[in-house]
């Protein structure tokens, strides 16, 4: 089992998630939530050790992911909207994807 808390919005807390167990952190990158950052000031998530790193984007455009798993080194993309399919094919296998499920789910068959 892993263990990944997001929402993380600053070194301290990046630091008490790794000592506490963590083996994923997630950083918001949809502007206009109560957790977002700017990947421009996020600069101290490079020197996370012993967690791997998550950049959760929202309906961003491709070029946008790209550029800040890029500039911040994130281990991870997190696909949280509706991004096409070819997302994928583009950021390769680091990705966690949400999946909408509609309808009963039925467990045990």
């Amino acid at each position: 089992m892993l263990i990944k808390i997001c929402g993380i919005t600053n070194p301290s807390d990046a630091e008490t998630s790794v000592a506490a167990g963590a083996d994923l952190l997630g950083f918001v990158f949809r502007q206009g939530t109560p957790r977002a950052l700017v990947p421009g000031e996020a600069g101290w998530i490079r020197e996370i050790r012993g967690a791997e790193t998550v950049g959760v984007f929202v309906d961003a455009p491709l070029a946008e992911v790209i550029g800040i798993r890029e500039e911040l080194g994130l281990d991870w993309v997190q696909l949280h909207g509706d991004e096409p399919d070819s997302y994928l094919d583009v950021l390769g296998r680091q990705v966690i994807r949400r999946v909408r499920c509609e309808g009963a789910i039925e467990w045990g068959r």
